[in-house]
């Protein structure tokens, strides 16, 4: 059991609410994702794996369940859909131990197989079934299991509602995935490897980094199962994956997408905006305000393009509105520390006031101030709640690497 894991990933939700208030729409769901299901791994042994079959109708999914089991459990052929309820397989020695956590499958026929000795395996509906329950079956599952082994078949590899329906959203999850292309029995050797070499291709275009692909025939016409022991050799090492290091490497995968998502360099907006109002205070003080307030556009786009999500569309914005703001609040200054006709402020009963360079610094040190309150709530904001998800992910990385550390020992 990953009890002691429970506190880092308190630490992954508090990072991802941080990040949330910064993050670009929808930029985060796959690191959210690992965490829940990286949660939902708390309360099984660390030396057993889960891994789904998923694939199409007629792709072979439940004759390579079979296959990869040695059993005849997941019924094959007849009506299509076959598959329209979860399959779990469970290493018979293991399964009073695991039924806690497999409950949370729901409704699903048990079974169970001697080896390999630390799998579950689960055949899923099929994906590309018109019955609506299937499919939200289907994406509840997946969060919960170590690894997806997709299934395809000769003739629908390509299919365009299987990468763009499924695919392509999930391909920043690639090192969960293996791919089979099954019943390569029914064309030819060299067919069957352009066809591997042709959906691997398909797979990259879809924004996979890993692609591993078998190709297998499960239920031949003639003769025996082919591929089958390529494909349980990978499951079975994925048991071993499936312990603290992947824990740790997901984790890892994790902090660096949200990093990814709300931008990585390092910020001193306080001591360029420091240095930077008085200059263009000091411009605008003295009539210069379209050459001010580029300046001022100029300083918060470049600080738009360094980060992204709330921050970036907040400067953004300010960028586009200061030439505004600061033509604004320079005729503010102007009729707040007026200069009268012979070049001298008004004083009581006609005494001289300052000069006019003193008048310009008075109306500069105004406007100065008036730039930091607009600041202060166009985009001050954004950029303190990044820098807030920042500090709570190096937090959560030093977390996740002392853990690696001691679970190692």
């Amino acid at each position: 059991m990953y009890d002691d894991l429970s506190t880092i990933l308190d630490q992954a939700d508090g990072a991802l609410a941080s990040a949330l208030k910064v993050a670009p729409p929808g930029r985060l769901d796959s690191a959210a994702a690992t965490v829940r299901r990286l949660r939902n791994r708390i309360d099984y042994p660390q030396d057993l794996a889960i891994a789904a079959l998923v694939g199409g109708t007629g792709s072979g999914k439940s004759s390579l369940f079979n296959a990869l089991l040695d059993t005849d459990e997941a019924e094959v052929g007849g009506v299509r859909p076959t598959t329209s309820s979860p399959m779990l397989s469970i290493p018979a020695a293991r399964r009073s131990e695991v039924s806690r956590y497999l409950s949370r499958f729901g409704p699903a026929r048990r079974v169970t197989h001697e080896n390999p000795p630390n799998l579950v395996l689960i055949d899923m509906p099929d994906t590309d079934s018109v019955e609506m329950s299937h499919r939200l079956t289907v994406d509840s599952l997946l969060p919960m299991v170590d690894a997806i082994v997709w299934v395809v078949d000769i003739e629908k590899y390509r299919d365009d509602a299987l990468h763009s329906g499924f695919l392509r959203d999930m391909a920043s999850e690639s090192g969960r995935f293996l791919f089979v292309v099954n019943q390569v029995d029914r064309v030819a050797p060299e067919q069957a490897a352009t066809i591997v070499a042709d959906f691997e291709l398909a797979l990259q275009e879809d924004g996979f980094e890993q692609t591993r692909v078998f190709a297998t025939s499960a239920h031949p016409a003639i003769g025996p199962p082919t591929g089958i022991e390529e494909l349980r050799t990978e499951l079975e090492e994925t048991v071993d994956q499936s312990s603290v290091t992947k824990i740790a490497a997901d984790l890892g995968s994790a902090v660096s997408e949200i990093i990814a998502a709300i931008g990585d360099s390092g910020i001193h907006f306080d001591d360029g905006w420091q240095s930077l109002r008085g200059e263009v205070a000091s411009l605008a003080a003295s009539g210069e305000i379209i050459a001010a307030g580029r300046q001022a556009a100029s300083f918060l786009s470049t600080l738009a393009a360094q980060v992204s999500g709330k921050a970036r569309e907040d400067c953004g914005v300010a960028a586009a509105d200061v030439g505004r703001k600061v033509r604004e609040i320079a005729k503010e200054a102007e009729a707040t520390h007026p200069v009268d006709g012979a070049g001298e402020r008004s004083g009581w009963f006609g005494a001289k006031g300052p000069s006019p360079g003193s008048v310009i610094d008075d109306r500069a040190e105004y406007i100065a101030g008036r730039l930091d309150e607009y600041v202060d709530e166009a985009v001050r904001p954004s950029l303190r709640a990044r820098a807030e998800a920042l500090s709570a992910l190096a937090a959560l990385a030093v977390s996740i690497t002392s853990w690696r550390i001691e679970r190692a020992r």
